[in-house]
């Protein structure tokens, strides 16, 4: 998982601003900063960047393969192969 997840975590704090950290466990406690920085991302997202990330964040479990693949970081299939 961390090949796969470690350059999209970089990516994500590069490219969006929102750092997370990553864990191979169920629970993991994120930096404070992060859930306003991800509040601004969605906030700038219009209503079809919303759906498409409620949908794929749900079918994948990750926020971040989802506004990967929104942002075309990922392609589909990629996404589905990270998850």
């Amino acid at each position: 998982e961390a090949a796969a997840y470690d350059p999209l975590i970089s990516w994500l704090a590069d490219a969006e601003g929102v750092q997370l950290n990553a864990t191979s466990s169920l629970v993991v406690e994120q930096p404070p900063a992060a859930a306003a920085a991800a509040a601004r991302v969605l906030g700038a997202a219009d209503d079809w960047t919303l759906a498409a990330l409620d949908s794929v964040t749900g079918s994948c479990k990750s926020f971040v393969l989802a506004l990967a693949l929104c942002r075309r970081r990922l392609s589909a299939r990629e996404v589905c192969v990270a998850a």
